[in-house]
């Protein structure tokens, strides 16, 4: 529900030098009291001190040399600073906290506050969102409820009802990505009707509830019934119960985890184990380091340290323990073995093109035309697609026959892969087709 509150504050506390508050997990490396700062004996007395706009500047200068702010916060500080001292802040506000209320309430005072923070530095990515609440407001959008500031607007959009009206206010504004939109409004009936798991309301809460595993069920039955997941992924999760090989929770983390050396066997047994894969896709992966032992058996000799040197750098030297059946290839390195059979494939047929002598290239228009010179405008097409046929089945005859299938260029025509279906391909090479592979 947050995501689709009114946001207007945008880092004020970078406005205002209020380091000994907002920096209290530092201030353990200062000793009091600050001879630099009019003495002041405690955390409290120094605030006081840095918010009057006199020792502003010297608050910021202390703030850096000791680490309490940046250099970037600094320089924004020393602007805001300036403001203060000659009267040119939101509102007339002179510290953090009054800046920060005139600011986060008053939604007609928007744009002269973003204009301060534009002014005095703040990066605009932290300024972004109120900018598009600006503009929608200056188009003529409505604020859900007639909220007219932060805290009102927050709590508004909380209540659970409300939730269509604030949606649609935060798809005029812009302030929430299209794909987190497109989930807010597929979960908001199930929010109206308190049918989320666990009854939550907000993002953070039903992530909350959803970790536990005794809620695995639940969560997971919800996510299918508000479309959240695809259903080949529900699918998984059911056979899997919501865990991984190595007790990995998400696809990103399954796959950072697989793509590790020391865990592919692991993760090949969890997929077999878990039926997650056909049996033939189960044959062919564990068949795959065969495979490759077998192209390298077919190539030309002179194609085969390029292709071994290849190997060895997606294998980290131990191509040996692969075709050997020592180690199992991860899905990251089968993705990459296509490539070193076609390039090696290619730079050996350019190699027998230099040495043959005897290539032939199609012609080019000038050459075309030049044939027919003298023909009936009746024939020239035919005559034309004639001779391009004919050097075309001439040059084809020069391709190298001894080149097994999947690792000749495309040249005359589609690749064929060097395995002989679909699942085969995806079971070789690790879950993905090399590159170049047609569909």
């Amino acid at each position: 529900m947050k995501k689709i509150i009114f946001y207007s504050s945008f880092v004020v506390a970078l406005f205002f030098v209020a380091f000994f508050s907002a920096h209290a997990e530092t201030t353990s490396l200062v000793s009091f009291p600050i001879a630099e700062l009019g003495n002041c004996k405690d955390q409290q007395a120094c605030k006081i001190y840095c918010d009057d706009s006199v020792h502003m500047n010297a608050c910021i200068d202390f703030g850096e040399k000791n680490g309490l702010v940046s250099k970037e916060e600094a320089a924004i500080g020393k602007k805001a600073a300036q403001k203060i001292q000659n009267g040119e802040t939101p509102g007339g506000c002179k510290d953090k906290e009054s800046c920060e209320a005139f600011c986060q309430n008053n939604t007609q005072d928007l744009e002269q506050c973003i204009s301060f923070a534009e002014d005095i530095g703040v990066p605009s990515e932290e300024i972004a969102q109120a900018k598009q609440i600006a503009l929608a407001l200056k188009k003529g959008a409505q604020l859900p409820g007639g909220c007219n500031g932060k805290e009102s607007c927050e709590n508004y959009c909380k209540v659970a009802k409300h939730i269509d009206e604030c949606l649609a206010f935060a798809e005029v504004a812009q302030v929430i990505p299209p794909n987190e939109l497109a989930e807010a409004k597929k979960i908001a009936p199930f929010l109206k009707s308190g049918e989320t798991p666990g009854k939550c309301q907000e993002k953070n809460e039903c992530e909350a509830y959803c970790k536990d595993d005794s809620h695995f069920d639940e969560c997971l039955s919800f996510a299918e019934k508000a479309q959240l997941i695809p259903q080949e992924d529900i699918d998984i999760a059911r056979k899997t119960g919501g865990k991984g090989p190595g007790g990995c929770k998400s696809k990103d983390e399954c796959e950072v985890f697989c793509n590790l050396e020391e865990n592919a066997k692991l993760c090949q047994d969890f997929a077999i184990e878990k039926h997650l894969i056909s049996d033939e896709e189960e044959k062919m992966m564990v068949g795959g380091a065969g495979k490759i032992k077998e192209g390298l058996e077919k190539i030309p000799s002179e194609m085969r340290a390029e292709v071994e040197t290849c190997l060895n750098g997606i294998f980290n030297g131990e191509l040996s323990k692969i075709t050997g059946g020592e180690k199992t290839i991860t899905k990251a390195q089968g993705e990459k073995i296509g490539n070193c059979f076609e390039n090696a494939s290619k730079n050996y047929a350019a190699q027998q093109k230099k040495t043959g002598g005897s290539e032939m290239q199609p012609p080019n228009k000038e050459a075309i035309e030049k044939m027919m010179e003298g023909a009936p405008d009746s024939v020239k097409e035919e005559i034309k697609k004639e001779i391009e046929n004919k050097y075309k089945e001439e040059f084809e005859k020069q391709i190298p026959k001894d080149i097994p299938s999947g690792v000749i260029p495309n040249i005359g025509g589609a690749q064929k892969a060097p395995c002989n279906s679909e699942a085969e391909c995806r079971a070789m090479f690790g879950g993905g087709r090399p590159q170049g592979i047609p569909q």
